[in-house]
């Protein structure tokens, strides 16, 4: 059976970018394609507490990051390994980068990341492809914001630098600016990346 692909979606918030991975999804079903649509922090009954733990509570940036690996390892584990070795392609709406991004602004060295990420394997599967998205495309109401709205409200420009960084050290990242483009565009863009992985 030939295994499926991992595509991953991130960068800033208030980018569309929930929203397009949710088009990606239904895009490849059309096409054929067994596809699960997942998120982090959550995809797993364990992610999804820790998610509103952290949603609920202020943690050291260690113990955040501690916290979010965990939920990862789950995620891994019980849903992304398993259904792309079954064949299914797995859409993620968040993974690494978004560690890269918020633990290391939070003062976690960069080095560090890295090599727990390669050290408990988080690393594989490999992403066929990460999406990262940038700019703006409007601003969401307070009741809408997330738990790292705080952090892209306050360090927006801090982010953009931060996802271009990764997006030159992960292998297989590429950058989506947003910021002017109408939702299609955007989508159209994506399609261009994803169509020839098919």
């Amino acid at each position: 059976m030939k295994a499926g692909k991992f595509l991953i979606c991130g960068g800033l918030d208030q980018t569309g970018k929930t929203t397009q991975t949710n088009h990606l999804t239904k895009w490849l079903e059309k096409q054929g394609k067994s596809v699960i649509h997942t998120f982090e922090p959550g995809g797993t009954p364990l992610g999804c507490e820790l998610r509103s733990l952290l949603m609920k509570e202020s943690y050291s940036p260690k113990t955040q990051w501690l916290l979010y690996l965990a939920a990862r390892e789950e995620h891994l584990e019980k849903v992304i390994r398993p259904a792309i070795q079954s064949g299914t392609w797995v859409v993620c709406d968040r993974f690494f980068e978004t560690t890269f991004l918020f633990q290391g602004l939070q003062g976690i060295s960069e080095e560090l990341l890295w090599f727990f990420h390669h050290g408990l394997k988080h690393h594989t599967p490999a992403p066929a492809l990460e999406l990262l998205f940038t700019g703006r495309v409007g601003k969401r109401r307070e009741d809408e914001k997330t738990h790292y709205d705080r952090f892209s409200d306050e360090h927006r420009d801090a982010m953009t630098n931060q996802v271009k960084r990764y997006a030159q050290e992960a292998e297989k990242a590429v950058l989506l600016e947003v910021s002017g483009k109408t939702e299609h565009e955007v989508f159209e863009e994506i399609l261009e990346y994803v169509t020839p992985l098919l």
